[in-house]
């Protein structure tokens, strides 16, 4: 097994240096004091339970939030102008409700 260069970084705990961040970003996660659950917090960016969302599923939610009829979406992006169309105004109006949503909940 060849040396390590002790220019750089300490090993983890298997002497590995690529293992390093993992033991690094695991210690920092148990310095944080638990939070009101009594859990500790997570950094990752990994959905905690539940199913994968499918791609049929995303894009349903995404028509609906966008005003688009999801039985007859396939019909309208045939016309292209019509379907930008539909998407900028349905996206502007999702944005402007998500605005207001946000501003509510901020002076409730």
């Amino acid at each position: 097994m060849a040396r390590q260069d002790p220019r750089h970084g300490s090993p983890g705990a298997d002497r590995n240096p690529q293992h390093l961040c993992h033991a690094e970003a695991s210690a920092t996660a148990m310095e944080r004091p638990p939070g009101k659950n009594g859990r500790r917090a997570t950094t990752g960016s990994r959905r905690q339970g539940g199913q994968k969302r499918r791609y049929k599923d995303t894009l349903k939610k995404s028509l609906k939030q966008l005003q688009i009829n999801s039985a007859t979406w396939e019909d309208l992006v045939q016309d292209r102008l019509a379907w930008r169309r539909s998407v900028k105004t349905g996206s502007a109006i999702y944005e402007a409700n998500r605005i207001a949503a946000a501003k509510a909940q901020r002076t409730a």
